[in-house]
This record gives structure tokens, sequence and C-alpha cells, in this order.
């Protein structure tokens, strides 16, 4: 059985972001600065139903030291100004093809869909294009429904 209920191909616009960052071994910290983050959200009135939040992870584990890795946590921000301070700063996400798979939001279901996801593209045919990070999408509309999803990116 699959990890995910679905996947379709998206091409995702260029966008900016806000966004803050944590340097160390990916674990429970990660959830820990997505809360931080989300309350940095609410505390500043920007929190709505079209929020979208990404989970980066940055750095390949096998190839970077994990004290070294980097996680962000980043907010779709396209209005100007864009607030900031706290650990906040201003991003941007370059966009692109991915392959975006539905998943339960849940920790197991994302932990399976982090572990199984290159298996899935090739047996879909997409080869992942490593050049972009693969990213965990929040979007309210979604997790209200108690669902996810792992973007990853693939070559056209």
């Amino acid at each position: 059985m699959p990890f995910y209920l679905s996947v379709q191909k998206e091409t995702m616009k260029p966008s900016a972001f806000l966004f803050m960052r944590r340097v160390g071994a990916y674990g429970p910290e990660n959830h820990q600065l997505m809360d931080r983050m989300k309350r940095w959200i609410r505390n500043h009135g920007l929190w709505n139903e079209q929020t979208v939040i990404l989970g980066i992870p940055r750095d390949n584990p096998s190839l970077v030291k994990a004290e070294e890795c980097r996680y962000d946590v980043c907010m779709i921000w396209e209005k100007e100004p864009a607030p900031h301070g706290d650990g906040v700063a201003p991003g941007q996400f370059s966009g692109g093809l991915y392959a975006v798979f539905l998943l339960e939001h849940t920790a197991e279901a994302v932990q399976a869909g982090w572990s199984e996801y290159r298996s899935a593209l090739s047996a879909l045919g997409y080869t992942p294009d490593e050049a972009k990070p693969a990213m965990e999408r929040y979007q309210n509309q979604l997790v209200d429904r108690h669902l996810c999803e792992l973007c990853v990116p693939i070559l056209p």
C-alpha cells in the first residue's frame, strides 16, 4: 500500500516567503520550530484560511554533518512590506515542477513519505530534480481535513 492518498504534478510559481531557520540534526526540534513560526504568524495577525506553510530541509544528512543541517519553516507571503524580526526573515522560493503527494497529516504518514518518496517517484516514471529540496506543504484548507502534502521537485 502506498504512503500517499494521491499524487499529481504541479508547476509551482516563484514566490516570496517569510521564514525561520534552525541548524542542527533533523528531529523533534523541527516540529518545535514549526510551532514557533505558527505562533509568530498568529501573533502578527497573519493567520487565515489561505495560509500556506512550508517545511524545507535544506541539506541531505548523508552529505552534510547533522549539526550543520538547515531546516526552514516558511509562510508564503506576497505582500509588501514583508514583516520580519523575532528570527523571521524574508526569502524567495524559485518554483518549478513538483510531484505533490497528498498525505494524512500524521507523524507516521509524513515519515513514511520521506522514507519512500524516491521509490514512488521511480514507480511513477518521475526523475527527482536534485538541485532543489523536497518540502512539506501545509495548506490550511487541507490541514483542517487532517491532510498535508509532500512536494518533491522533478525534472520535466
